[in-house]
């Protein structure tokens, strides 16, 4: 079996991806990314084949063509990401030779990628919907609350072209009980959970912790980049209990946040799996990615949701009691420290914890997601 993956460019994206796929080719089967040139390494090394494609198809590169603070303001990143997700689309037949030469027997399309979404229409392959976050279909809760919020059908079709996907089968990357709406969607959507594997080819912490002393791990992820939050920060944290890990992301300038707390260990890139199961609490932007695997080595987030689908997962950790969450209009050194102690010291929150990690342990994992892509297309012969 050959199975192509057209995942969207990003690390919350492809790390789950990459966790099946490699899954896939333990068990003897071929896979496929189509992805930019910064992937490549990730690809090869869990034994997948590479497939370059333009940077012009990653979403990332709004942020790098147009300044980090397109995230920061809604309605500017909002317009501008639909402008290029549009051209996106009208740009997908570059793809189209190298994606027919490849004969494969199926395809997993991130629901994010337009240009994937294009492309299948000139093909007959069977294909699966891969969503790293929230399934959304045109009928689901989340969209139908963007709808009353939007008001405006032309924005919201588009909206729809973009975010939405219900394909024969759909692999979810979260546990039923997280998503909001799960109870109205079909059979055909499995909440498989988070994909958790190792990462070999990514750079270990460098650097000696004590094992004697709390670790605190903050993480916008890999494209935000806010240096008034970081100093605020090194504000509340320095000179405590804490041993303070925090990455500030390849668009930081490390030097500007001199000097340096002794109780921090500052880094661009810090390898995030190595490091929250070490941690006790966990400042995050609640990205979907980074909030599965907090909930998987139980380290209670607080939340601090920036963009995209962010406020959604911080309403959900706030709701099942598994951490808990600050407007970024609200960050400040007292509530920062307050929230840490809170999700630090809570009893429930520790209850809530053990018991979300035998929901994620019986979504399946990598086991069940590789072995429902192979039974599908077993289907198909």
């Amino acid at each position: 079996m050959k199975v192509l993956f057209l995942i969207q460019p990003a690390h919350g994206h492809m790390n789950p991806s990459l966790a099946i796929a490699k899954e896939l080719v333990r068990r003897g089967e071929r896979t496929i990314f189509f992805t930019t040139p910064d992937f490549r390494n990730a690809v090869e090394a869990i034994g997948a084949g590479y497939q370059p494609i333009p940077e012009k198809f990653s979403l990332a590169h709004i942020v790098k063509e147009h300044g980090i603070f397109m995230i920061k303001d809604p309605d500017k990143f909002m317009k501008l990401s639909l402008q290029i997700l549009q051209s996106q689309k009208e740009q997908a037949h570059e793809l189209l030779e190298p994606l027919v030469r490849e004969e494969a027997d199926l395809i997993v399309y991130d629901h994010m990628c337009v240009w994937a979404k294009e492309l299948l229409k000139n093909l007959q392959t069977p294909s699966v919907a891969y969503f790293s976050s929230f399934a959304m279909t045109e009928e689901s809760v989340i969209m139908k609350q963007r709808a009353r919020i939007i008001n405006d059908e032309v924005v919201m079709a588009k909206l729809h072209e973009i975010f939405c996907a219900n394909d024969g089968l759909n692999l979810v990357m979260i546990p039923k009980v997280f998503q909001p709406d799960h109870e109205t969607l079909g059979s055909n959507f499995a909440f498989v959970g988070p994909q958790i594997t190792e990462r070999p080819n990514q750079p270990g912490l460098d650097t000696t912790l004590d094992p004697d002393r709390p670790i605190m791990y903050i993480s916008l992820g890999s494209i935000l980049s806010n240096t008034s939050f970081y100093l605020t920060c090194m504000e509340a944290f320095a000179d405590t209990e804490w041993q303070v890990i925090m990455n500030v992301g390849p668009g930081t300038n490390i030097d500007s946040l001199e000097p340096t707390p002794d109780n921090f260990i500052i880094r661009n890139f810090v390898p995030q799996l190595e490091v929250l199961k070490q941690s006790q609490v966990f400042i995050t932007h609640g990205g979907m990615n980074s909030t599965m695997e907090s909930l998987w080595y139980e380290v209670p987030p607080i939340v601090i949701p920036q963009s995209s689908d962010q406020p959604l997962v911080a309403e959900r950790i706030k709701k099942l009691g598994l951490g808990t969450t600050l407007s970024p209009s609200d960050v400040s050194v007292e509530t920062l420290r307050e929230a840490v102690a809170f999700a630090h010291t809570e009893p429930s929150i520790k209850q809530n914890l053990a018991q979300m990690k035998k929901e994620l342990l019986a979504a399946g994992g990598t086991a069940r997601a590789a072995t429902l892509l192979q039974e599908y297309v077993k289907s198909y012969k």
